[in-house]
């Protein structure tokens, strides 16, 4: 029905006001999951990996929305809110899976420790795709 649709315009002030609470929003978000991996995996290398792997993965929809010039909206929020749910959850259970076999194999040098890194998203992988 024509009578039901209807427009908004947000002025610049607001908009600028939105644009730095978002990005205000965006750092917080990050320092928490830094400090909260870090202290559930107690190394940091595992938390600046997890916030690497989810800038990736939201850079690379982002490219394609630019490229595509497809209009950012609300679809485009929730679109980026479920890729990083799904994102961090697939590397934070990687990660444990890491931990695990780390537990109960001694890495000695640095190809035995890709190898565990390997063999560990091999053993999710299958869960992985079936989350994904």
């Amino acid at each position: 029905d024509e009578s039901l649709i209807s427009t908004e315009s947000i002025s610049s002030t607001v908009s600028s006001e939105m644009r730095r609470d978002a990005i205000v929003a965006v750092l917080v978000a990050t320092v928490c999951m830094l400090i909260y991996i870090w202290f559930r995996f107690k190394d940091i290398r595992f938390a600046s990996s997890a916030v690497l792997a989810l800038l990736h993965d939201v850079l690379i929809v982002f490219a394609f929305y630019v490229l595509a010039r497809v209009s950012v909206g609300n679809t485009f929020i929730a679109c980026m809110l479920t890729i990083l749910g799904y994102s961090i959850n697939a590397t934070i259970v990687i990660f444990d899976r890491i931990r695990e076999n780390l537990k109960s194999t001694k890495v000695k040098t640095d190809q035995e420790l890709e190898t565990l890194v390997n063999a560990s998203i091999t053993q999710t992988l299958t869960r992985s795709i079936y989350t994904h």
